[in-house]
């Protein structure tokens, strides 16, 4: 118990200088300009990749904690310099780097993993600089240019029904973004991953909006049944492999039918395992509306 409490204090105070150091540097956005940093990217994507490395494959967690310490500072460094988001930071594979498809921002997510199984996710919402208008309207003069996302997904009590701000984010590892627009409004659907704890994984599609060039996830685009969701989750086992992921030839998102050994098990998401079936959403009336049994209810097409 000693050494979990230890550890959360750890990730406790990376995600607070996270948060400070940020909206220290946020306060300064406006001059970064004329902001004379002696490293170039090249030298920091270096230092960067180093950090990175450590995070995620050191077998010793105290030099995690710290590899993750030092990525968050040098990597807020990096991009306070002028033309940042045009710089790739291609030797970061242990980083996830996906951009909007409107080419409006892109998100930078990686995690901590702590040695009692659980883990932490990191990010950041990079503003493309070029972009000043978002659905057509200006952005406010004190927008800022990029946002820390703050992994609060222990304390959010309904995951499938809330919206959050980058300060109480559903932390995942993203690795897809696709893009619709409703009503005048654009909003961006984000396939990830999470770790999340000992015994238990999560893939999950969130849904992220941007108002007044503040960005905020969840909203009311999933129809499951007679349900509306505001994001999209599924838990299991570990060790199990389960897919979730976008067929642009067919615009519908599939993902593995879930079971469990019996119905005595069906609240312990630890024992959820693919059954060799497949469900799927499909784009309807301005949602993804869930239908069962992919291949006994609908035809693929074949991939170009």
């Amino acid at each position: 118990m000693h050494r979990s409490i230890h550890q959360l204090k750890h990730v406790l105070l990376i995600f607070l200088f996270f948060l400070r150091y940020c909206n220290s540097l946020f306060a300064q956005q406006t001059n970064t300009d004329s902001i004379d940093i002696a490293d170039s990217l090249t030298t920091l994507e270096i230092q960067l990749q180093g950090l990175s490395f450590e995070l995620i494959n050191s077998n010793d967690e105290r030099t995690r904690v710290s590899s993750a310490y030092h990525f968050v500072k040098t990597f807020v460094k990096t991009l306070r310099i002028k033309d940042s988001y045009k710089y790739p930071f291609d030797s970061l594979k242990s980083i996830s780097i996906i951009k909007a498809p409107d080419n409006t921002f892109r998100i930078f997510t990686w995690h901590l993993r702590l040695d009692n199984g659980l883990y932490r996710c990191y990010g950041v919402i990079q503003l493309n600089p070029e972009k000043k208008y978002f659905d057509g309207k200006l952005l406010p003069a004190n927008a800022k240019s990029y946002y820390p996302l703050i992994d609060r997904s222990d304390s959010i009590t309904n995951i499938l029904d809330t919206t959050v701000g980058a300060d109480y984010w559903f932390g995942a590892l993203y690795y897809n973004i696709l893009m619709r627009k409703v009503n005048k409004q654009t909003y961006y659907f984000l396939f990830g991953y999470d770790g999340h704890k000992k015994g238990t994984d999560r893939k999950l599609v969130d849904v992220l909006t941007f108002i007044d060039g503040k960005p905020y996830f969840g909203a009311p685009f999933f129809k499951v049944g007679n349900i509306i969701q505001s994001r999209f989750v599924i838990q299991y086992n570990e060790e199990a492999s389960v897919s979730l992921r976008y067929l642009p030839a067919d615009n519908i998102i599939t993902f593995d039918h879930l079971m469990t050994p019996d119905d005595k098990s069906v609240d312990l998401p630890e024992l959820y395992v693919p059954d060799g079936t497949y469900d799927y959403f499909v784009w309807k009336d301005n949602q993804w509306q869930m239908k069962e049994r992919l291949f006994e209810t609908k035809k693929l097409k074949a991939p170009k």
